[in-house]
């Protein structure tokens, strides 16, 4: 096994300050409209993880193959609703899908719980990214006796954050992601809930892949595009610095850390051409500006002789604000 492994996904995660002024689901419910916003960012699959301290089973995970919809019934009414009253939550993290490595089946689906009887080594996590070094460090944990069930990179993901577990006293929050930044080489995000209520929300050190985290007086929320955060009420969006986590407390307090030491900024071309929402705001650019300046840029470029006979045609449609501007 060899080569990069590539994984394009949305990220959603959510802390409700005040759960009970919340519909049926609680952060259940806040998930799904997260995703659904984030629907452009993954099509293959969709999950959540909730956490809820007045159930018995802490941590409880949905996720199947198919669209939003498809995997929450929303068509079907009295599913839809037995799948947010089963999933209801104070807390949770979310995912959607598309990738270009592992089978397209249920046990690819993220969010990838690991369940434990100490509840901070019980966790769930979603992942977003690449990792160039995937293959090293999978070498690296079998000859350590790790037992591997899938091909896939999230499963080393998982290995890595149960290593930086280990031990009889609960380790502090950064010193667990401390460990992945020494030794993952790549681009990705994490989002992170574990059953004593703890919510992380982690981004590589050159910032690659987008993360924006905001709050309101209702609750606190994490995405990988600020469109998801704008469509469930907040107002005003910060991105997660490169190499820094937003830790989210058990009690509401947000805490940011720097995990990794900050290396050249970098960002991914594809979000901003196509994989993002024109809507969205990455790192306090308007991806709609950047795509219509990118359009005029092109024009400026052509070299070819423009009569009223040429027509600019957008593919895909999310190519439109730079045709609008080539044009």
């Amino acid at each position: 096994m060899g080569g990069e492994v590539r994984d394009e996904c949305g990220l959603a995660a959510v802390y409700l300050k005040k759960p009970k002024m919340f519909p049926t689901g609680g952060a259940a419910a806040i998930l799904y409209q997260m995703l659904l916003q984030q629907q452009n960012r993954g099509q293959l699959s969709a999950g959540i993880t909730t956490y809820n301290p007045l159930r018995s089973q802490l941590l409880r995970t949905h996720k199947k193959i198919g669209l939003v919809n498809e995997v929450f019934r929303s068509n079907h009414e009295a599913r839809h609703k037995s799948i947010m009253k089963q999933h209801a939550g104070i807390s949770g993290i979310g995912h959607t899908r598309y990738a270009t490595f592992g089978a397209n089946d249920v046990n690819y689906a993220q969010p990838f719980e690991r369940k434990e009887a100490r509840k901070w080594k019980w966790f769930s996590f979603g992942f977003n990214g690449n990792i160039a070094n995937y293959s090293d460090l999978r070498n690296e944990l079998q000859e350590k006796n790790f037992h591997f069930e899938l091909e896939s990179d999230t499963e080393v993901v998982m290995h890595y954050l149960a290593y930086g577990l280990q031990g009889q006293e609960k380790p502090s929050i950064p010193s667990i992601f401390e460990h992945l930044g020494k030794r993952f080489d790549g681009a990705y995000n994490i989002v992170f809930q574990n059953a004593d209520g703890d919510i992380v929300a982690a981004r590589d050190p050159r910032g690659i892949k987008p993360l924006c985290y905001g709050e309101n007086d209702e609750l606190i929320a994490v995405a990988s595009e600020s469109a998801a955060l704008t469509n469930i009420g907040i107002a005003t969006i910060h991105p997660v610095q490169p190499g820094s986590l937003i830790h989210i407390s058990p009690t509401g307090e947000i805490a940011q850390h720097q995990f990794a030491p900050v290396q050249n900024s970098a960002h991914c071309m594809f979000e901003w051409v196509y994989f993002a929402n024109v809507a969205s705001v990455l790192d306090d650019k308007s991806v709609y500006r950047v795509r219509y300046r990118l359009g005029k840029e092109l024009a400026k470029r052509e070299t070819e002789n423009i009569t009223a006979d040429h027509i600019v045609v957008p593919v895909p449609d999310t190519a439109k604000a730079a045709a609008d501007a080539y044009a």
